[in-house]
């Protein structure tokens, strides 16, 4: 069995790295690959403002509302989130099974300060990376976490791209022909 390529996919904060993702499985779908996972998006009010987070599986197509930003003070939250944990074991169930899936593409996102330094949320996945059976998994991680995620999960990346304002229109396409040559 050909060993699991690893990508890593980071950036600060809100900068893209979800829509990268999002727009690198659309391609590998569209030109056949199959894809599974979980991607995570961000929801927005009418005015502006950050409404919350939606994770989705590219696979089955199927979403579900993970966390909704909360202001009030009574309601417990994790950073500015209140968060779903029926969505959140259901996500964490459709990348067990994905990562022991031969799929072409498996796009985990994302691994935070929750995983790697609390044990919680998505933690159950860093032992699975090692014995994932898909042949290219794409993890997102912001910049200051990826030497835990390594550490950690002891996986080898064949890349790491950092996604900024400047290069995240560009990346897609970049992120896709990598992706062929892994496949290759």
């Amino acid at each position: 069995m050909q060993e699991t390529a690893f990508i890593l996919i980071t950036g600060e904060k809100r900068v893209g790295k979800s829509t990268l993702a999002a727009r690198v499985a659309a391609r590998a779908q569209n030109k056949g690959l199959e894809v599974g996972g979980i991607i995570a998006e961000a929801t927005w009010k009418d005015d502006g403002s950050k409404d919350g987070i939606e994770v989705y599986n590219p696979a089955s197509g199927e979403r579900r509302r993970l966390a909704n930003v909360i202001h009030d003070s009574r309601t417990p939250t994790i950073g500015e989130y209140a968060f779903e944990m029926k969505t959140a074991d259901w996500a964490l169930e459709v990348m067990q099974q994905a990562l022991a899936s031969p799929l072409d593409l498996v796009i985990i996102d994302e691994m935070g300060r929750l995983e790697l330094f609390y044990g919680c949320g998505y933690a159950p996945l860093v032992p699975l990376f090692k014995q994932a059976q898909s042949r290219i998994v794409i993890i997102l991680v912001r910049n200051g976490y990826v030497n835990t995620l390594i550490e950690k999960s002891g996986i080898e990346p064949n890349a790491t791209i950092e996604v900024d304002e400047l290069n995240r229109d560009k990346l897609p396409e970049r992120v896709y022909r990598r992706l062929r040559k892994l496949l290759k």
